[in-house]
């Protein structure tokens, strides 16, 4: 988001994101799912032409709808101008370009679907702070939990 906001302040910068891939071949990537069902590109990024055929093909590594970490270079749109004084507002957010890196990300909803369908598994916090799906028995009792119970 902050990059979005701020766009002169990431420009030409290296960048890693996480954004959302609406799928189907598109070239948008959107800052959230729901930007990408309302089709809102002032919260898009759009991928650089040259990666879709070029060293590092985007469309190998974009396979399916989801979250995705990107690494590449950031570039700001630029305003259009129609006329004396008329400017059109950003089409979308910016591009990215020279991307090095691409990374499907599990969301925690899939996380949880994929523990349901296992018995036995159970979905803990590591350190009060990554999600991860366990299964055997609890390793702490419910009581090693005991401070998060108002007194």
């Amino acid at each position: 988001m902050q990059l979005l906001q701020t766009p002169e302040a990431f420009e030409g910068r290296a960048v890693a994101v996480v954004i959302f891939y609406p799928g189907d071949g598109a070239r948008s990537l959107f800052a959230t799912r729901d930007a990408a069902d309302a089709n809102d590109l002032a919260s898009a990024l759009l991928i650089d032409n040259t990666q879709v055929e070029g060293d590092y093909p985007v469309k190998d590594e974009l396979r399916e709808a989801g979250f995705y970490r990107v690494h590449g270079t950031f570039k700001r749109s630029q305003p259009v101008v129609v006329g004396e004084g008329v400017v059109v507002p950003f089409v979308v957010g910016g591009r990215l370009s020279d991307l090095n890196g691409i990374e499907q990300l599990r969301t925690l909803t899939q996380m949880r679907e994929h523990c349901a369908e296992r018995p036995h598994c159970r979905m803990e916090y590591m350190g009060g702070i990554l999600p991860i799906p366990r299964i055997g028995t609890a390793e702490k009792s419910p009581d090693a939990l005991e401070w998060l119970r108002e007194p």
